[in-house]
This record gives structure tokens, C-alpha cells and sequence, in this order.
């Protein structure tokens, strides 16, 4: 099976919206592999989602844990519109 390539905007759903399913947030390496990205593509993700509010991190029981903030929510409520207005997915 052949994996297509995703763009930003794919990737950066995947990743906010696993942050909107989970109870508690994400350690790190969880959320990568869910989203199916090599650890150093995702911290640079990860960075970049943070300085722009996105997303947030706390230290749970000695972890780094990765939470999606409101603005997240809104922007992955865009993408959801966007995607209904032009579906990007092909399958």
C-alpha cells in the first residue's frame, strides 16, 4: 500500500483534531505516531502550532502534555468548512 503525501493543512488537522479526542492530551510520542509523523517533523509542528496559540503544553505526573486551546478549536472548525467547501482528502 502507498502512502500519499499530505500537505500542511492535512497534517495540521490530523494533529489538532487527535488533540480534540483526547481526555487529559497527548504526551509527544503518542501524538506523532498517531499522526504519523517522524518526532522531529512533529516538534517542529508542535512549535510552530504553539506559537501561534493553537495548541499548549503542561507538565502532568513529570510529562510534557500537548492540549488543543480555543483558537485551536476555531481553526479546526475553518478547516472542517474548508474541507466541506474543497474536500483536499482523496479517499
Amino acid at each position: 500500500m502507498t502512502r500519499r503525501n499530505r500537505c500542511i493543512h492535512e497534517i495540521i488537522y490530523d494533529i489538532l483534531y487527535l488533540l480534540s479526542n483526547s481526555i487529559g492530551g497527548l504526551v509527544k510520542t503518542r501524538l506523532c505516531n498517531s499522526a504519523g509523523l517522524p518526532l522531529d517533523r512533529c516538534s517542529k509542528l508542535l512549535g510552530l502550532l504553539s506559537s501561534y496559540g493553537l495548541v499548549y503544553s503542561r507538565i502532568v505526573n513529570g510529562r510534557v502534555v500537548y492540549f488543543i486551546s480555543d483558537h485551536g478549536y476555531a481553526y479546526l472548525g475553518l478547516l472542517e468548512q474548508l474541507e466541506r467547501i474543497l474536500p483536499l482528502r482523496s479517499g
